[in-house]
């Protein structure tokens, strides 16, 4: 005959507790993969703003249906405020660098000592994008010529990734819904689950002035 109801009931967790595992094991192995194809190339997207706060802003991302946060407190170079208003982060440009410091810093036949201070209060302002390695500076170029490539004359002078956000120029002032130009990534933490990263773009001053 039919199982009793509580025989049905331990059944039917069963089943769903299986289920959810093997769930979790899918998306475990998902995100696993993201993160390894970040890691090997880092990309650029466009987010949506959800929160804006003085430490991260908290954004959806299209392009990979996923949410991240991005760090906004600490970066070099920049000062993160809250306003104007509760509910938005204005970022400044602070920097601990001048353009005579790139330049000792790029000049291989400066005096050593001057060079070796000018590389220090210049890191993270070398290159068109505050913070960005030299690795992520040659990705970036990389994405630049596919992106001019893609749209031909049509080309957006500003969105210069063609993601549908161009990288701020600084000051700015980041609200909920809109959007912001993100440098992707990954981490892979020993002993922990490997972690995507998110970089806001924004422009070097510097390297513009």
């Amino acid at each position: 005959g039919l199982p009793d109801s509580e025989t049905l009931k331990a059944y039917a967790a069963h089943c769903n507790e299986r289920k959810l595992a093997a769930k979790a094991v899918q998306d475990g192995s998902s995100h696993a993969y993201l993160c390894a194809y970040l890691r090997a190339t880092p990309t650029v997207a466009s987010g949506i703003v959800r929160a804006a706060g003085s430490k991260y802003l908290r954004v959806f991302i299209p392009a990979f249906g996923c949410e991240a946060r991005v760090p906004v407190e600490g970066l070099r170079h920049v000062r993160a405020t809250r306003g104007p208003g509760a509910d938005a982060v204005t970022l400044a440009f602070e920097p601990t660098a001048t353009a005579e410091d790139l330049r000792l810093a790029s000049d291989p036949d400066a005096a050593r000592d001057a060079r070796k201070r000018a590389m220090k209060v210049s890191r993270g302002a070398r290159g068109p994008y505050l913070n960005a390695s030299e690795a992520e500076h040659a990705a970036l170029r990389d994405a630049e010529a596919a992106a001019a490539s893609r749209n031909g004359e049509g080309f957006d002078v500003e969105d210069v990734f063609a993601c549908g956000a161009p990288p701020r120029r600084l000051p700015t002032t980041i609200r909920p819904v809109e959007r912001v130009c993100l440098l992707l990534g990954a981490t892979f933490p020993p002993r922990a689950k490997p972690e995507m990263t998110a970089a806001l773009l924004l422009r070097n001053p510097l390297a513009e002035a």
